[in-house]
């Protein structure tokens, strides 16, 4: 039986499905003539070495949206502003440290194709984006800390909506890198 006859078309005529593998045709403009070349793209498990990579993208991610919400939080502070950067030194690395781990847990949920890829990534963000304020609070205040770090992750959000537009700019970028990951292997 050849491959041919083994796949079955959808959506159109470019794509084709093989069991555990799709098929994906590119058309290729030469001068001389037009050529068809076949990647295949085949369903398995992230590399540690795509793991890892993933899990920075999300940490360079988790430390500039603890940024944008801590000078969100702080916009508002009318004190001595000398303690604002050994404050925000303080903070960043726990929450550096929070999203490695969850990015390290759940980089699997990133950078597939499609419609379903992005709607992935954004419910893996969400919980990303939880559990790294959740142990990045659990690192600056144990015990207490891991459930207001939860609520001060996802709670500026709610307290100040453009912080959203810019959370969905930094999961869009980790999708793209995590998908771009994913391709060159």
């Amino acid at each position: 039986m050849t491959l041919r006859q083994r796949a079955i078309p959808c959506d159109t005529v470019r794509h084709w499905r093989v069991p555990g593998r799709v098929l994906h045709i590119v058309q290729v403009e030469t001068v001389s003539a037009q050529a068809s070349m076949v990647a295949t793209e085949t369903k398995r498990k992230l590399t540690w070495k795509q793991r890892v990579l993933i899990a920075l993208a999300l940490c360079a991610a988790g430390v500039i949206y603890a940024v944008a919400a801590f000078l969100d939080e702080m916009a508002g502070y009318a004190g001595d502003r000398d303690g604002l950067v050994p404050v925000l030194l303080w903070f960043l690395p726990p929450s550096g440290i929070g999203a490695l781990i969850s990015g390290l847990l759940l980089a699997s949920g990133f950078g597939h194709a499609g419609k379903k890829g992005w709607a992935l990534s954004l419910v893996v963000g969400l919980i990303a984006t939880t559990l790294s304020g959740a142990i990045g609070g659990t690192l600056i205040f144990p015990v207490f800390g891991t459930g207001l770090g939860a609520v001060f992750a996802l709670g500026h959000m709610v307290q100040f909506p453009p912080l959203v537009l810019f959370w969905l700019a930094l999961m869009a970028a980790v999708h793209k890198i995590a998908e771009s990951v994913r391709r060159t292997g």
